[in-house]
């Protein structure tokens, strides 16, 4: 559902603005702005978000969670590599 989307949504830009990359700090723009030149700047391709989020066949929506969960991992697991490599 909508509400469901946007719940979700809501979580996404809550964990890409606190980082799951812990103690990284970021300039993290979740919306759109007038300054963005058609959202190329963007953190989330809101397209590709929503389809995902489509995929969904059950309220939890465990799917898109466990992705968006994985994608978050991957980028801690990223940081943490670029941090050693200093």
């Amino acid at each position: 559902t909508e509400v469901e989307q946007e719940r979700i949504r809501s979580a996404f830009r809550d964990q890409a603005t606190n980082g799951a990359a812990g103690d990284h700090d970021s300039d993290v723009d979740s919306e759109p702005t007038d300054s963005d030149d058609e959202g190329e700047n963007d953190i989330i391709d809101y397209t590709t978000f929503d389809q995902i989020l489509q995929m969904d066949d059950d309220e939890d929506d465990a799917f898109s969670r466990s992705i968006v969960m994985n994608y978050f991992e991957q980028a801690q697991t990223t940081f943490d590599s670029m941090n050693e490599a200093m």
